[in-house]
């Protein structure tokens, strides 16, 4: 599931919700739903998260194979 791998993703590179929220300008609440899966994140969000967690949005989206 997206938000799994992002909450992996985000404590792996050790930063908070609000953190994560605050490099790509949208709010810890927002984070949050997505983390939890009752929000989706658009394709444009989705970059920006997977450049704020040096990863690709391939890896958010379908995984890591060496997971992370």
């Amino acid at each position: 599931m997206f938000g799994e791998r992002l909450r992996e993703a985000r404590t792996k590179k050790g930063l908070s919700q609000k953190e994560l929220a605050d490099i790509v300008n949208v709010t810890g609440s927002m984070i949050t739903q997505i983390e939890r899966g009752t929000k989706q994140a658009t394709a444009p969000l989705i970059a920006d998260l997977a450049a704020a967690l040096d990863c690709t949005a391939n890896d958010l989206i379908y995984g890591k194979p060496d997971k992370w």
